[in-house]
């Protein structure tokens, strides 16, 4: 997929992308990651992390993805280094044995050298963000000092103490509430499917990603309904959330998908204004990135235009009138063109 990916963020008006390591980021990793917030104004711009895991850890699966495997302090040190070095602007750590989506059990960073890696990013001066999904390890994981938690908790209702927790060490969590919904197979692609604004800009591999199931003995431990609670908790200790689509994971399309974490993220519990404020200035707050994610003198001219009232009803943000990169505007019906050519002549554009 690779530059694709980003073209069709930037399509549905996500002007920037902040890729915590899917197939995108690996092949940018392949294409040297230095210079991608300057491509074709035609991509959203890309800040980009490489994933450290545990041998054979969550995030191995794929041979074509690029990781760093560690299994001790001192080796976080090598692997930090090497991935910022490498052009990276933030570490993202994996923290999973598989608990609530693996028939059996996937090896994953110890405690230690989960805490090690964190130590390193913030040595280097930057970011450690960490994939957790049970409470159990996203209480470890802030612990042990992330910055922000990239997926909310699946399997078990906090107490109020978590959320005091996270709000007490300053971090933020991105829910990823559409993924959570998709593992268990409670996710409504019809949706994305049945919206005029949406399904024309979608690839014929993004239309059969969002109509894909996970596979029979998966995500069995995954539990949607805590993940919204554990939001309405979060928000009620002003812990920061930030909106996240995570693909390409089964049942999203990249750059629609946000648009349904969205309302997502109000039916949990976020008022309009406080969804479009995890879409946009409060990501480039917390991954510094001052020249973005508001609309004022001296700031990047990266432009969403609706039709209609988002702060009112979030749906209004999928009804795009126009999409602007550093001032320049998105031939968005060129790009129309290019995926239903596609799509009628079986590509994956």
């Amino acid at each position: 997929e690779g530059p694709e990916a980003y073209r069709a963020a930037l399509a549905f008006g996500n002007t920037t992308v902040i890729d915590m390591f899917g197939q995108y980021s690996a092949f940018t990793h392949k294409t040297s990651l230095r210079g991608l917030a300057t491509r074709e104004a035609d991509e959203a711009a890309p800040l980009v992390s490489l994933l450290i895991t545990a041998p054979g850890g969550h995030g191995t699966q794929d041979p074509q993805v690029v990781v760093s495997t560690v299994t001790s302090s001192q080796e976080c040190q090598v692997a930090v280094s090497a991935q910022l070095e490498g052009g990276a602007s933030f570490v993202k750590l994996i923290y999973d044995a598989g608990e609530s989506w693996s028939p059996k059990a996937v090896p994953t960073l110890s405690k230690e050298v989960l805490a090690g890696c964190i130590e390193a990013a913030h040595a280097r001066g930057v970011l450690a963000i960490v994939h957790a999904l049970t409470l159990r390890e996203a209480r470890e994981a802030i612990e042990a000092g992330a910055d922000g938690l990239a997926h909310g908790i699946v399997d078990t209702l906090p107490d109020p103490a978590f959320a005091q927790l996270v709000a007490a060490r300053g971090a933020f969590i991105i829910p990823t509430l559409a993924v959570t919904f998709g593992a268990a197979r409670q996710h409504n692609d019809a949706v994305i499917l049945a919206d005029p604004g949406l399904e024309p800009y979608l690839s014929r591999s993004s239309l059969d990603n969002l109509k894909a199931s996970s596979p029979d003995g998966f995500f069995l431990g995954v539990k949607p309904s805590v993940t919204q609670e554990t939001v309405r908790q979060l928000k009620a200790a002003h812990v920061p959330i930030l909106a996240g689509s995570d693909c390409s994971n089964l049942q999203t399309a990249v750059g629609a998908t946000l648009h349904q974490e969205l309302e997502l993220l109000v039916t949990a519990g976020l008022t309009p204004i406080e969804a479009l404020t995890a879409a946009t200035s409060l990501p480039s707050a917390r991954f510094r990135m001052p020249d973005r994610g508001r609309i004022a003198p001296g700031l990047r001219a990266d432009l969403l235009l609706v039709r209609g009232d988002p702060t009112t009803d979030i749906r209004m943000t999928r009804d795009i009138v126009a999409v602007w990169k550093l001032g320049r505007k998105l031939d968005r019906d060129a790009y129309r063109a290019r995926v239903a050519a596609a799509r009628q002549g079986g590509g994956k554009h």
